[in-house]
């Protein structure tokens, strides 16, 4: 797990990313709704993984980030909890399958927005035929634990 500090420029850009995935995708964004906290959380959590790798956003449809030629869709969630409990007990989740992404790359944003933790990563592949599929307002959840997932 990797803690990355959140600067001041990254909470802006992630601001102005939410911004315009929202004048763009209204309240929905790809195929769930999206309140401006959870667009927000989203775009952080990106800006995490491109401020830690520094590479550099892409923001396609089904990915975000290209890291080592891999096609990466970054996942983000909030985070009430300290790190130790996160090591333990956490699962992560997404609430869309992504059709061209080689990887799903995990992301805590911690819910002072003072840092981001990169949880892990794992192929799209395994993670599409071993997560556990719940039902989640009018559709899915895809979940697994953070056990499931390549260490960085």
């Amino acid at each position: 797990m990797i803690k990355v500090p959140i600067t001041e420029e990254m909470r802006e850009r992630a601001r102005q990313h939410a911004m315009q995935d929202k004048a763009i995708h209204g309240f929905y964004n790809s195929y769930s709704f999206a309140d401006d906290k959870t667009r927000y959380v989203g775009c952080l959590g990106e800006e995490v993984v491109n401020t830690y790798y520094k590479t550099r956003l892409v923001n396609k449809t089904d990915y975000d980030i290209i890291l080592n030629n891999e096609r990466v869709e970054v996942k983000s969630q909030g985070l009430n909890a300290s790190e130790t409990r996160v090591k333990v007990t956490y699962e992560v989740h997404t609430l869309k399958l992504c059709d061209d992404c080689d990887k799903y790359m995990f992301v805590f944003v911690h819910n002072s927005y003072e840092y981001g933790l990169i949880v892990g990563r794992i192929s799209k592949e395994k993670f599409n035929s071993t997560c556990r599929r719940e039902p989640y307002k009018d559709g899915l959840e895809y979940i697994t634990t953070i056990s499931e997932l390549e260490e960085l």
